[in-house]
């Protein structure tokens, strides 16, 4: 297992008991914090690129939301609910299969996102940690 992994479980674990949950639960939570971030931030058109955001553990979820169909905007909470950790250190990938997306997350979207959605959710979510570690 690579350093930062390793480093990684064991920071999860730290925070785990720091707000008394188990591992599991608290990956889980910190994975859709994350994909609230993300998707919260991501410029709406037409909803496409906002409702193409999947959360999944284990393996990656290659689907993106038709073309020409009005977006749900329940789509999100939906694969918020949905979303299981089949064990406490599951690989989570939060994905966007658009070919634009990565457009966005560069700032193409001066106005809605001139940041992106990830790296910016990202720095965000770290420095929350990072508190949450340090008290």
């Amino acid at each position: 297992m690579a350093k930062g992994v390793v480093r990684f479980n064991r920071d999860l674990e730290k925070f785990a008991k720091k707000i008394d949950v188990e591992v599991g639960i608290a990956v889980r939570k910190i994975a859709l914090d994350l994909y609230s971030r993300i998707t919260r931030k991501t410029p709406v058109k037409t909803g496409r690129a906002r409702a193409s955001w999947n959360i999944n553990a284990g393996k990656v979820d290659p689907s993106v939301f038709p073309e020409g169909q009005a977006a749900d905007k329940a789509a999100g909470a939906r694969k918020h609910r949905q979303f299981k950790m089949p064990h406490p250190f599951a690989k989570v990938f939060i994905t966007n299969n658009l070919p634009y997306i990565k457009a966005l997350e560069k700032g193409h979207s001066k106005k809605q996102a001139p940041l992106g959605m990830v790296k910016l959710s990202l720095i965000e979510l770290k420095t929350f940690l990072d508190g949450v570690l340090k008290k």
